[in-house]
This record gives C-alpha cells, sequence and structure tokens, in this order.
C-alpha cells in the first residue's frame, strides 16, 4: 500500500485564456484568465509533462467568454504542439464560449479560427454550447470573401473535433426565378471553399456531435496524394445549408482510406446554394476517389437522415464516386426524404458507384411518382453487389444500372413509382423477368409512419425482408433507433426500422375506489 500511495498520479493541469488578459492574469480560472495570444507562443508549450500554465500532453485549455478577431484572421489560435496517446490536449468551450470575425481567410488562403496544424493528439471540445462564427460574410451581406473555415486541421492524426457549432462562414442565399434546372435569380456565385470543419488526411479522426450550417461544404475530410489513412469517424453530426454535408475526397494520386464510418448525421436544405451558373451541385453525402491509385475502402455510411429541400441542382443524397476505386462499400439503415418541390435532375438519391456496394435496408422517399424527377437507386458507375430489404417510394423510377445488374436484388418493398418504372420497364412484373431477381418485393402501399417507420398495418414491411444477419456487420443487425433486428432465425423487416408494436391493451381490469 506505501508503494502505492508513494508514487501517486500524475494530474493534468488548465489553463484559461480569454480576449484579453481578466484579474490576476495567472490562468487559474475564467476571472484570471491569459489573454489568447498566450496559446499561440511556442515558449509557452512543452513536450514533456506540463506544470504551471505550460501547455503539453493532458492540458485542458478553457475558452472564457467571447473572442473577436480583426476581419480576415488566418489563424486565430493556433496549436503549437501536440498531446501523447494517454495524454491529449484539448481546447475546451466554456459555456457560451464564441469565437468570432465579420469574414475568416483573407480571400486567397484557407484562414480559420483554430488551425491544428499536422500536431496529433488533439481534441477540441465545443463543450455545451461552444460556438465559431462568421458575423457578416454571405450574399446579402457586408462581405462575399472565400477560403473561410471554422476549424482546419492538416494530416494531423489521433484528433477529435466535438460538440461545436461553426456557423455562418459563408450564408448563401438563393430566391430561384425558375422552377426546373437552370436556376435563375441566384447570382451569388461566392464562397467555393469556404468550410465548416476541414480535416486535410490523417488517420483516427473523429468529426462528432458538431453542429454546423452555412458553408459551401459543411464537414470535409480530404486524403491527400501519397498518404494511406484509417479509422475515420464522422458521426452525429446536424448539417444544414450546406452545398454538400459531408465530403470525402482525395487530394492527388495514391490517396488512400482503409476505413472509414459515417453515421447517425442528420443533413437537411441545401437549397440556399442553388446559383445561377450551375457550380454548386448539392449532396447530403459524398465520396469521390477520382485520381490514379487512389482507393476508398470498406467504407459504412449508415443510419443517417437526409431530408428537406435541396433545390434545384440537387445531384444526390447519398453520392459514391469513383468506380472500382471505392470497393465494397456498405450503404445501410439510411432514411432519405426529398421534401423539395421544384424539379431536379442528378444523380439519384442513392448513387452506389463503388465496385462491389451493398445496399440494405434503407428508406428512400421522393416527391412522388408524377413529379418527373428522381431515381431511387442508380449505380451509375459499377454494379452493385446486393439491393435487398430497402424501401423506395414516391420517384419516377425505381433504379438504374447502366453498368449491368447487381448480383442480388431482392426483398425490396416498391411503392407509387412513376413512368419510367424499374430501368425502363413499366411494371414490376417485367422488371422481375427481365433481371431474374426481386421476386419477394412487393408494390403495396407501406403505410409508413410519420417518422418513416413500419405501423401495424405496414404488411409489406414487416417480416417481409430476407435476414442479413449471417453478413456479420454488426451495426446492421440493429436498425435506425437501435432496435435488435431477428436472429438468425427470423425474418427481418423492410426498410430502415423494425416495427416495434406498442404495449398491448390490458384487460381484465377492475376498478377499485378509494
Amino acid at each position: 500500500m506505501g508503494l502505492i500511495f508513494g508514487h501517486g498520479v500524475a494530474k493534468a493541469n488548465d489553463v484559461y485564456i480569454a480576449q484579453t488578459m481578466a484579474g490576476g492574469n495567472t490562468g487559474a480560472d475564467c476571472a484570471d484568465a491569459l489573454v489568447y495570444s498566450y496559446f499561440n507562443t511556442s515558449g509557452n508549450w512543452t513536450s514533456g509533462a506540463p506544470t504551471g500554465t505550460k501547455i503539453g500532453p493532458g492540458t485542458t485549455v478553457h475558452l472564457c467568454g467571447t473572442f473577436t478577431a480583426p476581419a480576415g484572421t488566418v489563424s486565430y489560435l493556433h496549436f503549437q504542439s501536440g498531446g501523447s496517446s494517454t495524454s491529449p490536449i484539448t481546447l475546451h468551450f466554456e459555456a457560451d464560449a464564441v469565437i468570432q470575425a465579420p469574414y475568416w481567410s483573407n480571400g486567397s488562403a484557407f484562414g480559420a479560427a483554430i488551425y491544428l496544424g499536422s500536431y496529433g493528439n488533439l481534441i477540441v471540445d465545443g463543450g455545451t454550447n461552444g460556438l465559431i462564427q462568421a458575423t457578416a460574410n454571405g450574399t446579402n451581406l457586408a462581405n462575399q470573401v472565400d477560403y473561410g473555415l471554422g476549424v482546419y486541421s492538416f494530416e494531423a492524426s489521433n484528433v477529435t473535433i466535438k460538440n461545436l457549432t461553426v456557423a455562418n462562414i459563408y450564408v448563401h442565399s438563393c430566391a430561384p426565378t425558375s422552377a426546373a434546372p437552370p436556376v435563375a435569380g441566384c447570382p451569388d456565385e461566392g464562397g467555393p471553399n469556404t468550410m465548416g470543419i476541414f480535416a486535410q488526411g490523417g488517420s483516427a479522426v473523429t468529426l462528432s456531435n458538431n453542429v454546423v450550417h452555412d458553408a459551401k461544404w459543411c464537414l470535409n475530410y480530404n486524403y491527400p496524394g501519397g498518404t494511406t489513412n484509417s479509422a475515420i469517424v464522422i458521426s452525429n453530426n446536424n448539417l444544414f445549408h450546406c452545398d454538400h454535408g459531408v465530403a470525402i475526397g482525395d487530394g492527388y494520386t495514391g490517396a488512400v482510406i482503409n476505413g472509414i464510418s459515417v453515421y447517425g448525421n442528420s443533413i437537411h436544405d441545401g437549397a440556399n446554394w442553388d446559383d445561377n451558373g450551375n457550380q454548386n451541385h448539392h449532396d447530403g453525402i459524398h465520396a469521390w476517389t477520382t485520381f490514379t491509385g487512389s482507393s476508398l475502402n470498406n467504407g459504412m455510411f449508415y443510419d443517417n437522415y437526409i431530408f428537406g429541400n435541396w433545390g434545384i441542382a440537387a445531384n444526390s443524397w447519398m453520392y459514391f464516386e469513383g468506380g472500382s476505386k471505392q470497393p465494397n462499400s456498405l450503404i445501410f439503415n439510411n432514411v432519405i426524404v426529398d421534401g423539395g418541390a421544384l424539379v431536379h435532375y442528378g444523380a439519384g438519391y442513392i448513387a452506389p458507384g463503388g465496385t462491389g456496394a451493398s445496399v440494405y435496408n434503407n428508406t428512400v422517399i421522393g416527391q412522388g411518382q408524377n413529379s418527373g424527377t428522381g431515381v431511387g437507386i442508380n449505380a451509375f458507375g459499377s454494379s452493385p453487389t446486393s439491393v435487398r430489404n430497402n424501401v423506395i417510394s414516391q420517384m419516377i423510377e425505381a433504379f438504374a444500372y447502366p453498368q449491368g445488374l447487381p448480383a442480388m436484388q431482392d426483398y425490396n418493398a416498391y411503392y407509387a413509382i412513376g413512368s419510367n418504372g424499374w430501368y425502363l420497364n413499366n411494371t414490376l412484373a417485367q422488371w422481375q423477368s427481365a433481371c431474374q431477381c426481386d421476386y419477394h418485393s412487393s408494390v403495396a402501399n407501406p403505410y409508413l409512419s410519420g417518422t418513416y417507420g413500419p405501423t401495424s398495418t405496414s404488411l409489406s414491411l414487416i417480416q417481409a425482408g430476407t435476414n442479413l444477419m449471417g453478413l456479420a456487420i454488426l451495426p446492421l443487425d440493429f436498425d435506425k433507433a437501435g432496435n435488435q433486428r431477428p436472429g438468425a432465425a427470423g425474418s427481418w423487416d423492410i426498410g430502415a426500422y423494425q416495427y416495434v408494436a406498442g404495449p398491448a391493451t390490458p384487460t381484465n381490469l377492475t376498478a377499485i375506489s378509494h
């Protein structure tokens, strides 16, 4: 016992900073905060065990109050070193802490409120309501400046950015005067390189529980040429009023990702990025792999909710661009609902362009069978391996497979499919005969609930799917709400949600007066 207590436990230190020094200028708390420039001075950092107000492995730097940067600031808070695998350095927003500027960047180079550089083992934590914002940048605002970012990391690994709101980096506004492409009445072509959070490479990067809105790109993970990255997680973020919700793309030749998970995100309403020049093609999730020698391997995209009005220039709600460079993507348990009213063209609601993609248990709802717009699944790049247990409803065409038919397609629920039918076949029966598939699929009304799950009358969904437990994809064994699907012996429900019956009505009750 003496040996145990004699050694003690090393304690991480805390440093508090504010726009200007406060109180005794000790950094001990918000009332005695150090000036923010303390964070940007390399002499205040250490790679060893930090003591006093030194910043090093295990330190939590607390942000206090409102920080207002000059317009055009390129790097307001700049990490000077990294943490360790067991003791990361944390930048933590205290309650109501704000970092703001009229606009970020000088218009010719990326400018960010927080710049992580290439240092690793770092956490940026927004706490309860941490906020980064631009206050005067966008279509109808005082400035229209490009290249602004909220948070920027460059090839930094073991990085987490969480619980943060990044707002109004570029507020693009559009009031279309035409009802179909090309759009008119939206002349602003500004802000094409503005982003909420930009992680440029790095392994073990987690972007989680953030709120990002009003930038060209809400969340962007770019994997640079000649690098191999893995363990990327983009989860449970609320993203809206962006041309792209989640963007994942290779930067140059030889860029590789081995494992990325994009799940639980709410992504909606990108119509404000419509533009006359047709430069902004809106996507909820867009993963592209275009350069020689690049690949995105074994991506998992699941439990996302992509909805709302995506405007005239909507391209795809989930768009995978890369063909053979994106092998074995898994796309499941996503709910996609087109809330727009104007005609749009594009690549389809789910566009699995990668070789060997599998599309399972998604619920996809278009504008309506007579809307003249929308393809449920459009495998434009290469044929998916398997398409099973999906709800595809209210659109002009159920799917398109210009590169060949899937190896396996069945147990899907189609409803209110328009004149293009099932890949240019007018009826499900004609499609079944042509493809020798989809024999267990139906066209009955799925009677979805207001939250797009099955109801007690959803006979075309309940226990009408095939059991996919044998694929050993653990998140797929649960529905989007976290309900476990039946085990090896049971039939699954079709769609993103498993039917969960309400409690049985009690019977044989006796009232007792008190």
